[in-house]
């Protein structure tokens, strides 16, 4: 078809319009463009990836051994005999006493704390540490250093204290852990059972007359609470309506299995702080209760005795050698101190000369806390955890708030408590003739005599520290190692991971119950209104 003039004026536009946006892109690809590049400070800027925090701060020597003795030891019979007003009896009680202590991290607190019911004599056979490291059988296999958070001596607890070593094949939360003593004690066909936490050392009523030990009034309060008519239900008629036992509240505690069978068991999805309060309330709600008993005083410590001899209850002969350990750290070059016991049973730990080692002393320096050696009032200083901590405030049963400490810093914690002798390794003198010795030269102590008041009050100092501490589990975050042994797992991360686990559970804690705080039948709550009321704030 032959173009008209008519066409021609219609295709114009087109060709117009398609020379002009040619020309606009040859000028804008040619060195004369319309409009220039944008700054490059305009240009979007990309993070490299990836960006690494800052380093933390160097990994600490090997945990200093707190029990010398028995880093010699090659049998319990190597070990000091038990205070004689402390013997379990023998042959056993006819009732189970079985005592369940959980353990995550920090392995000074827990073996002090299993040395500490040893010795107030509770039958090793029925103390049954629960390793909840999530480090499968590491720790039984000896793969794991003393500086990695999760490190436990499982070889001297089997072999040398002679108690139980039950591992989770998971990490489990305070609740779950609380679930498994259930389960198990069902498992086992137990009526009741005893739980106690790892950051405690429970002592007896030695001044009393007549005395009875820690374990033989906790088997008395076994008998009083299975005994018919106790804790009866007036309305009912029902005896053994108790759940709980506690002894200076949940430190130490006897459980009634079915009475918790009843009640539930623990709100898993509450998984720490809070839990109890939850718990406990419920416990409540059921018309349950929870009855105070005393065995002893039981104090809660961040921190581990210089050495735990201390706790077998020996003094020094007249005329013995006063008895002197050294203190090195990882391969013996961060300095040495010594830890002595006067006639009275006091331990005394000497800082390192200036000139023993200027290496060590430098870096010392750099952690070292303001205030008199030696006068057990801690200071933190530097950073070990990369994360903002939260304050966690718990009330008496469980009331929890979440804010940040008044005291941020971390928790690389040096004073004179912490001083103890040398880590692990292969002993120089036979254990039996290290025992000899140490046989030789001490006594059994009196009961109730000033060496006992002096550990009360060496103890009273330490669980004050804890209170005062705005962080209360600073003791948690003491090791930072592990790099590359198995199941290894970032001890900032996992303690930032922890917190946020823990904020999550208080906040499903005010959710289930609409209320804020742990006075839930205070505010008119009662059984079933769990996941069923508004907020009331």
């Amino acid at each position: 078809m032959a173009f008209t003039v008519r066409y021609r004026y219609i295709l114009l536009p087109f060709v117009i319009a398609l020379l002009t946006l040619t020309l606009l892109f040859r000028l804008d690809a040619s060195p004369y463009k319309l409009r220039p590049d944008p700054p490059p400070d305009e240009k979007p800027k990309l993070k490299p990836h990836p960006l690494y925090k800052p380093d933390p701060r160097p990994n600490p020597p090997p945990l200093a051994e707190y029990f010398p003795l028995a880093s010699q030891a090659k049998s319990p019979a190597d070990l000091p005999p038990i205070p004689s007003w402390n013997t379990p009896p023998n042959p056993h009680v006819p009732e189970t006493t079985r005592l369940y202590i959980g353990f995550t991290r920090y392995w000074p607190l827990l073996q002090q704390v299993v040395v500490a019911y040893i010795t107030q004599g509770w039958p090793p056979e029925d103390i049954y540490v629960i390793e909840n490291t999530g480090t499968f059988d590491a720790n039984k296999r000896g793969l794991l250093t003393s500086q990695n958070p999760f490190y436990m001596d499982y070889h001297r607890l089997t072999q040398i204290f002679g108690v139980n070593v039950v591992t989770m094949p998971s990490l489990q939360s305070f609740a779950q852990l609380q679930n498994f003593y259930l389960s198990d004690s069902i498992s086992s066909n137990l009526s009741y059972y005893f739980w106690a936490h790892m950051d405690t050392v429970p002592t007896s009523h030695e001044e009393a007359t007549p005395y009875r030990s820690l374990y033989q009034i906790a088997v008395d309060t076994i008998r009083e609470s299975v005994a018919p008519g106790y804790a009866k239900d007036e309305k009912t008629g029902q005896d053994q309506r108790w759940a709980i036992r506690f002894f200076s509240y949940d430190w130490l505690a006897l459980v009634n299995v079915k009475a918790y069978v009843e009640v539930g068991g623990w709100d898993t999805m509450i998984s720490y702080y809070g839990t109890d309060c939850d718990m406990h309330n419920r416990i409540y709600m059921k018309g349950l209760q929870t009855p105070i008993a005393d065995a002893g005083k039981v104090f809660d410590v961040g921190k581990s005795l210089p050495d735990l001899e201390v706790l077998y209850r020996r003094k020094r002969k007249p005329g013995a050698k006063k008895r002197e350990e050294k203190i090195t750290g990882s391969t013996g070059d961060t300095g040495v101190a010594s830890v002595s016991v006067d006639k009275n049973g006091k331990m005394e730990a000497k800082p390192v000369a200036e000139d023993s080692n200027p290496k060590a002393q430098e870096e010392a320096k750099a952690d070292q806390l303001s205030g008199k050696s030696g006068d057990h009032k801690t200071q933190v200083t530097g950073s070990t955890f990369s994360g903002e901590k939260q304050l966690v405030t718990v009330g008496e049963h469980g009331k929890v708030h979440f804010g940040t400490p008044a005291n941020t810093t971390g928790l690389a914690i040096k004073d004179s408590s912490d001083l103890a002798p040398t880590p692990p390794s292969s002993p120089s003198t036979p254990a039996s003739a290290a025992l000899k010795i140490y046989l030789t030269d001490t006594l059994e102590d009196d009961r109730g005599s000033p060496a006992f008041h002096a550990l009360q009050d060496t103890l009273e100092t330490l669980a004050q520290e804890k209170r005062d501490d705005p962080y209360r589990n600073s003791w948690q975050l003491q090791q930072r190692g592990g790099q590359g042994e198995p199941f290894h797992y970032d001890a900032d991360g996992w303690e930032k991971a922890l917190q946020m686990t823990i904020e999550a559970g208080a906040k499903i804690m005010e959710e289930k119950w609409g209320h804020k705080g742990c006075n839930l039948r205070e505010v008119g709550l009662g059984e079933g209104d769990g996941w069923r009321v508004e907020h009331d704030w």
